[in-house]
């Protein structure tokens, strides 16, 4: 038996689409009936989250962009984490 169970991360984007969306494009872009808002939470403050359940659950992978360093071989796009995971590739 194989477990194929993928765990992404949101990205910091994620949390913030309408305050993103609205600096980027402004106002009018945004029609005036739309739901769009932001979570409350930032990706920051839930990373030490994900983090954790990635080391709970041997998660494995090459992390991209480790404190804020782009580390060839991982996903230079993913937030920023605190640790590499805690598993090979």
């Amino acid at each position: 038996m194989h477990w194929g169970g993928l765990t992404w991360r949101f990205l910091p984007w994620d949390f913030e689409t309408k305050s993103k969306t609205l600096a980027r494009y402004g106002a009018k872009q945004v029609a005036e009936d739309c739901t769009l808002q932001d979570w409350g939470v930032t990706y920051e403050e839930l990373e030490p989250h994900f983090n954790r359940f990635e080391y709970l659950y041997g998660v494995s992978g090459k992390a991209g962009n480790l404190q804020g360093k782009i580390i060839p071989g991982g996903n230079p796009f993913e937030g920023t984490r605190s640790k590499e995971y805690p598993n090979p590739p």
